[in-house]
């Protein structure tokens, strides 16, 4: 998965323990296998705000577009059980992600003067204009620390 974009937080097992583990916050998880080989997975939330119930997609990871796609559904279906009022997945990823959300109902919303991304690098391996392109990056709501 990794090959797929120039700015990816590695999603190794110790890291997935970790930024999911907590004992205080529950998450699902759902895994795309195939034999005892891992091909994608999601991360899911509901939170309550006041009387809203949010749906949240912390992360998807899937080496096909068809994996995506299943994965999204399930993540649909489990909210559905759940009551969430909406689902919301907040993404920098490529278009097969986007193709997955839209085809199970998702709607698109541009990042607005609201929102604000920033990076920095000063290792001289890495261009500036790869840093400045948010098509090299991967990033989604689990890598942030608003979760």
């Amino acid at each position: 998965m990794s090959d797929s974009h120039q700015i990816i937080r590695v999603r190794s097992k110790q890291y997935l323990d970790w930024r999911y583990g907590a004992p205080d916050v529950e998450y699902t998880i759902y895994l795309a296998e195939k034999g005892e080989v891992v091909l994608g997975y999601i991360v899911l939330r509901c939170a309550q705000l006041d009387t809203f119930k949010q749906g949240r997609i912390y992360d998807i990871v899937g080496y096909t577009e068809e994996i995506i796609h299943c994965l999204v559904s399930k993540a649909v279906e489990h909210f559905r059980k759940e009551g969430a009022d909406c689902v919301y997945c907040n993404m920098l990823a490529n278009e097969t992600h986007f193709r997955a959300l839209k085809n199970n109902g998702f709607i698109s919303e541009p990042f607005t003067n609201r929102s604000w991304f920033g990076a920095y690098s000063s290792a001289p391996s890495i261009p500036k204009a790869s840093v400045e392109d948010y098509r090299n990056w991967f990033i989604q709501l689990g890598d942030s620390d608003l979760i």
